[in-house]
């Protein structure tokens, strides 16, 4: 799979591939019923890659490249999971604004919830794999990898981090999430961006949907101090917002030579 090195897909290829992989999505959803069995998610999950691999095999483009996968700094992996938490405390509250303007209707609701539960170690091992580790991984391939790198050409690094989240919130299916998993995209999109490698954002991915699933697991009575008339907590929600800050912060701080170097790139060339 290692092609030319400089070659990247165009932004029409790129949305073909977006395209295939939403029809292919899609039709085996319908195939499977719209069954939310775990095992049916975790095969869907798996699936979502393909358009973009076979794309890229045959193409004969460079694998490392297309799908970001860059080497960083062990620290920057440490950072993610203090960013994941943040982010995890902070969409969840985003999640609680827009339940209170706009609730989910309850057939969607306890579908969701259905499937986000677990009852025996077989459920739990499925949904962490299907929800925490190719979630993480093959999400962030697609997206932070195959789309954003390939629309960062001629330097619109902001107009593709913004354009990534947006179809990153699309293709979640469910307009009720739109605003905190849009927020997520940017801020997963300035990180894949600024390291050059969707590593850290894998980390923050599965960390944020790792909260999420414990969330859903844990016996509501466990979450008082958590919760506070529906809505987070202060003292949670203020922690939520310094990691998340304080981790953007030391995040820029560690990834500024390389955005120098990158600069000083563009300058010579």
């Amino acid at each position: 799979m290692n092609g030319a090195p400089d070659r990247m897909p165009s932004g029409p290829q790129v949305f073909l591939v977006i395209l295939g992989t939403f029809l292919a999505y899609l039709g085996l959803t319908l195939a499977f019923g719209g069954s939310t069995e775990k095992s049916a998610v975790l095969l869907l999950e798996a699936l979502l890659i393909v358009p973009a691999l076979l794309f890229v095999w045959i193409g004969k483009f460079p694998f490392r490249k297309v799908f970001r996968f860059g080497r960083i700094q062990p620290g920057l992996l440490v950072l993610g999971v203090f960013l994941g938490l943040g982010l995890g405390i902070v969409s969840d509250e985003l999640d609680r604004m827009a339940q209170s303007a706009f609730p989910m209707p309850r057939e969607i609701l306890s579908a969701l919830k259905e499937f986000m539960v677990f009852h025996s170690t077989r459920e739990m091992i499925l949904l962490i794999f299907s929800v925490v580790v190719f979630a993480g991984v093959i999400e962030e391939m697609l997206f932070r990898g195959f789309i954003q790198t390939a629309l960062e050409r001629n330097n619109r690094e902001i107009k593709a981090v913004v354009v990534t989240a947006a179809v990153f919130a699309i293709l979640h299916f469910n307009p009720w999430w739109m605003v905190q998993i849009f927020a997520l995209g940017i801020a997963l999109g300035v990180i894949a961006w600024r390291s050059g490698s969707i590593w850290p954002g894998v980390v923050i991915h599965m960390t944020n949907n790792a909260v999420a699933m414990v969330f859903m697991n844990v016996d509501e009575s466990k979450l008082r101090g958590y919760e506070f008339r529906g809505q987070v907590a202060p003292l949670w929600m203020v922690t939520g917002l310094v990691l998340t800050v304080a981790g953007f912060r030391l995040f820029y701080k560690m990834t500024e030579s390389r955005m120098a170097d990158l600069k000083n790139e563009r300058g010579k060339s």
